[in-house]
């Protein structure tokens, strides 16, 4: 034995032990490089795997434009530590989601698409950028450890094999007969526990080499499977795995979508979960393969149904092929389409109706305004009631058609509200109110024969302040009527409430326009009759007073029949008086052809200057017996020329002239002065020492028949109509007129005309 155990061991040192180290330097070597590309190429594959998945859950989010969903996933995705960052772009490339800063590192792309039935839909891309350092690492230590561990196994081999020949046969080879049936029967990746150096040594370090391995590559496995199953579990989509119409998996969103459980799922078919007249194509995509979406109706554990939309696919897992199918529930997308086009339809059918409306009665506008609501609602009946101005009781404006088919029931146009039926909740409770099953309601009134059966009901009040005006109800839509429906009645309610206010204000408009315009015809044909009244009185007037004064005249200079002292005074009591008659007779005259607009002016460039001056002249003989002082600082100054008919200018001077002296205090002082405004025009003011004007008596200053703050002699001399004569003349010359006055100090009056030089005015 001595001698065969020398032997074997000079085998084992010369011709195992060299060559075991040479191969183990070898095998390292060549261990480590395909470790590593293996590893590698692992790594790259599971991020490929991991990008897939992820751009298949942004399909749906992309496709329906949810912004918020596609951030959430990218942010599902970029919580992986080996990530660095997440970009998701559109077709355009634009960026929509972004997680992390983008590095020049690993950079994994994957398209976004959505496969329709004729072609494919690009949507969008994502960039998963992964941290090179941990991939790195965690690659460079897997390396670090199978050589280690390699490394100690030949140790142990070469330990081993010194013990080789000391070893039966027979155990080492039963101890790996038994792990192998073990890992046949169970997986278990168990190593054997035998270290020998001679050849059955080697089988077995080979065999358990084998084990780690494999064991390493479960436990990849596992964590992929673990990872995949995170990712479907986030997913908002229902996730099914199927192998020949057995369900393999299910994640939860597809669960609570349905109503069953996780085991439940696994005995699923097709038929339990999707409506009888849907099947047909459920069954020609399964039976084809085929990897369109498509629509049909589901069905949930407690019966009812829903809209979903499928994507199923042909994937290899687990080295076979499955069916995963994609299951989305649209019923909101449904309602939003529906929505959507139910409001572009309400706004077309209103502009058609506000386009109508002019020719419409109220009843015929309230009619169609009820058409309208029961179409956008996909209802059978409707009807509508105003609410009356005491809150108390409902007039019945209109029902539609089909409501008035249907029903052949008497009804009263005016009905209480306290005796209306649940369908008056609306005006009680004061908002929208649904009932999807009317006939279960408790304790409601019932209605008269003939009334039509109602199914399903919805109604809305339009509220103005605290006062509802009306109500729009409709009923027997054949589903049920939710919060779309009761936004889009609501928002015809108000529509018809809008419409018919604005009918109403149009026609009462009307009606005061054809009102104002039958007074204005009226003013103006009386105001021209009285304006013909006074000139045709004013010329009746002046022929026999001119007569009268010439008569008087006669006898006043006639020098053959002298007159005695107690006739002359008489006879200059009717001159004077003569006088007086025939100047208000011609401001009546000028008020009559002003107004009637026949007033016929001539403008030109008038000397300010000499009118003033020629003004002067004439009044001052009116106020010398009252010895009343006039101070003229106009018409020695500068020459200013006015764009103005003169004779007309010079009118209304002598009436501002004449009133500063007549209502001026005995001893007092007129001024007169004049100054350019500024903005092309000049002012010419006339300021007295009188009484002055009551702050009370200013808007009646330029009325006619107005003679404030006169006394009973002065109020004797003229009409009250001079003022106003004026500012109509100094308005007819594109001037104005106004005044200034304080109690006890006196007044000042003034004009203002254009400059000769204001081409603008003057033009």
């Amino acid at each position: 034995m001595l001698e065969r155990f020398k032997t074997l061991r000079s085998k084992f040192l010369f011709v195992l032990l060299i060559p075991v180290v040479i191969a183990t330097v070898t095998v390292t070597v060549l261990f480590g490089i395909q470790t590593f590309f293996d590893l590698k190429s692992d790594v790259l594959a599971k991020k490929e795997e991991m990008a897939a998945l992820g751009a298949k859950l942004l399909m749906a989010p992309m496709w329906n434009f949810d912004k918020a969903q596609v951030e959430s996933i990218a942010s599902s995705i970029a919580a992986n530590p080996d990530v660095a960052s997440v970009i998701v772009r559109n077709d355009q490339g634009d960026i929509i989601a972004q997680v992390g800063e983008p590095k020049l590192e690993l950079v994994v792309r994957q398209d976004i698409a959505q496969v329709g039935r004729q072609r494919v839909y690009m949507l969008g891309k994502m960039e998963i950028t992964f941290h090179n350092e941990r991939i790195h690492a965690a690659i460079t230590k897997q390396i670090i450890q199978n050589s280690l561990l390699l490394l100690s196994l030949v140790v142990v081999i070469l330990v081993s094999a010194v013990f080789a020949n000391r070893r039966i046969v027979d155990r080492p080879l039963g101890q790996l007969l038994r792990a192998i049936g073990q890992t046949e029967e169970r997986g278990s990746h168990a190593p054997v526990n035998w270290h020998s150096k001679d050849e059955i040594g080697e089988v077995i370090t080979a065999f358990n080499a084998m084990q780690e391995t494999l064991g390493f590559k479960d436990q990849n496995l596992r964590q992929s499977e673990e990872r995949f199953r995170l990712l479907s579990e986030l997913s908002l989509e229902g996730l099914i795995i199927n192998r020949k119409g057995e369900v393999l998996d299910s994640n939860t969103s597809i669960e609570k979508m349905f109503g069953y459980s996780h085991e439940e799922f696994k005995s699923i078919t097709p038929a339990t979960i999707i409506a009888k007249e849907s099947m047909p194509l459920v069954m020609e995509h399964i039976q084809n393969d085929l990897e369109t979406p498509y629509e049909v109706i589901g069905v949930r554990k407690n019966g009812t149904r829903f809209p979903i939309e499928i994507h199923a696919r042909m994937m290899e897992l687990g080295g076979e092929m499955l069916r995963v199918t994609c299951v989305q529930d649209i019923t909101e997308r449904k309602r939003m389409t529906r929505y959507h086009h139910a409001t572009v339809k309400r706004l077309q059918l209103l502009l058609d109706l506000s386009r109508d409306a002019p020719m419409l009665s109220e009843k015929e506008l309230l009619k169609r305004s009820l058409d309208i609501a029961v179409t956008i609602t996909d209802s059978k009946i409707g009807y509508l009631h105003l609410v009356n101005e005491d809150q108390e009781t409902l007039t019945l404006s209109t029902w539609n058609d089909a409501a008035m088919e249907l029903c052949t029931a008497d009804y009263d146009n005016h009905y209480p509200i306290s005796q209306a039926g649940v369908w008056a909740d609306a005006i009680r409770f004061r908002r929208p109110v649904i009932h999807n099953d009317y006939q279960a309601i408790p304790d409601k009134p019932g209605y008269p024969e003939g009334h039509f059966h109602l199914i399903r009901h919805m109604s809305a009040p339009v509220t103005d302040s605290d006062r509802i005006s009306l109500i729009v109800g409709v009923g027997n839509k054949e589903s049920d009527y939710d919060d779309y429906d009761v936004n889009l009645l609501q928002a015809v309610s108000n529509d018809i409430e809008k419409i018919v206010m604005k009918r109403r204000a149009e026609l009462a408009l009307e009606e005061r326009t054809h009102e104002l315009e039958r007074t204005k015809e009226e003013a103006e044909s009386a105001n021209r009759a009285k304006s013909e009244f006074l000139a045709s009185m004013s010329h009746e007037l002046r022929t026999p007073l001119n007569a009268v004064l010439g008569f008087a005249q006669m006898l006043e200079f006639d020098p053959r029949n002298a007159l005695s002292a107690t006739q002359k005074e008489h006879v200059e009591s009717i001159l004077e008086g003569g006088n007086h008659l025939l100047a208000l007779i011609n401001e009546v005259l000028d008020l009559a052809r002003i107004e009637a607009q026949q007033l016929d002016l001539t403008l030109e460039n008038a000397n300010a200057n000499e009118i003033v001056s020629k003004c002067v002249a004439l009044t001052a003989p009116i106020g010398a017996p009252r010895r009343i002082n006039i101070v003229d600082k106009l018409s020695d100054g500068p020459t200013v020329h006015l764009c103005a008919d003169s004779l007309r200018l010079k009118q209304a001077l002598l009436n501002l002239f004449s009133n500063a002296i007549k209502f001026n205090k005995d001893g007092g002082t007129v001024t007169i002065d004049g100054k350019p405004t500024g903005d092309g025009l000049f002012r010419i003011s006339v300021t007295d020492t009188g009484a002055g004007i009551e702050d009370k008596d200013y808007p009646g200053v330029f009325l006619m028949f107005q003679r404030l703050g006169a006394n009973s002699m002065v109020a004797r001399e003229g009409t009250g109509i001079g003022l106003t004569v004026t500012k109509l003349i100094v308005e007819q010359m594109s001037g104005q007129i106004g005044f200034e006055s304080e109690v006890g100090v006196g007044s000042t009056f003034w004009i203002e005309l254009p400059l000769g030089s204001n081409e603008e005015m003057s033009g």
